[in-house]
């Protein structure tokens, strides 16, 4: 923003000055207050064994552990990874939202092996 202190001195009248900013939406993250939100796409297979995956936050890339058994819509919660609070030290955390993807397209072979372990399960291999 440049004002000049010229045309403000000699003509202009005096008074608040009023300025509007427009804040650019980012690709990956979202904020809400001092919480940062991004998500984060991981495979069928990588959900259900557990696995670990490179975040990007405004701090940089970190490594983030996902559990076995992690559903699709889970939020994990990175503190002090977000927006800083006015008048402190302290940080929001960074939410990351793991999307489960499920594969659209198999092999013959694939869906045997998922045909085998949905009647694995139906024996109660996970009861």
């Amino acid at each position: 923003l440049v004002v000049s202190l010229y045309y403000a001195f000699y003509r202009g009248s005096r008074g608040d000055l009023y300025v509007h900013i427009r804040v650019k939406a980012h690709k990956k993250f979202t904020r809400e207050g001092n919480i940062i939100l991004s998500e984060e796409h991981i495979s069928m297979v990588d959900a259900a064994l557990g696995t670990e995956i490179d975040v990007e936050t405004v701090d940089g890339v970190i490594t983030m552990k996902i559990p076995a058994g992690t559903q699709s819509g889970t939020d994990f919660k990175l503190s002090g990874h977000g927006v800083p609070h006015l008048h402190s030290e302290s940080r929001g955390p960074h939410i990351v939202g793991v999307i489960v993807d499920t594969p659209t397209k198999l092999t013959k072979k694939q869906k045997e092996l998922l045909e085998q372990f949905k009647g694995a399960k139906k024996r109660g291999l996970f009861s």
